[in-house]
């Protein structure tokens, strides 16, 4: 592998990262509004909060492994990992108290298993065809 490849897994798993921070800051805003909107228990919100980070990690690996790609389980486990790692150092950053380390080395594990699965996934879903402007897709 050269450094040029390398450099591009690289970059890939970084956007993968930081499309999976976004879709969870845009997803914990629609949940602070439902939190406003309607009555939703603690236990709720505990399991909405699970929700949105497998659904970040889900995103973040589209990008990063891309439809049919190559590398996705460790592109997948990567971008998990590495977005759970941001996740809670934001937390800390912004005045949360600092979990335990075994419930750190969990989240951590959990985040890269659901990167890797998800990474598998994406890479085994058909890339799509592109087809030129005028040309039909099926051809008979």
């Amino acid at each position: 592998m050269d450094f040029g490849s390398r450099g591009a897994i690289i970059a890939s798993i970084l956007s993968g990262v930081l499309v999976a921070l976004v879709a969870t800051i845009a997803l914990m805003a629609l949940l602070a509004a439902a939190i406003v909107q309607f009555d939703i228990s603690d236990a709720m919100i505990t399991s909405i909060n699970q929700l949105i980070k497998i659904l970040a990690i889900l995103a973040g690996c589209r990008v990063c492994v891309g439809r049919g790609g190559d590398k996705g389980f460790a592109k997948g486990a990567a971008t998990g990992l590495l977005y759970m790692v941001a996740g809670y150092a934001l937390y800390c950053l912004l005045g949360g108290e600092a979990p335990s380390s075994l419930l750190l080395t969990c989240e951590f594990a959990l985040g890269a298993l659901i990167g890797a699965f998800s990474g598998a996934l994406v890479a085994n879903l058909r890339p799509r065809q592109k087809t030129r402007p005028g040309k039909s897709a099926a051809r008979s």
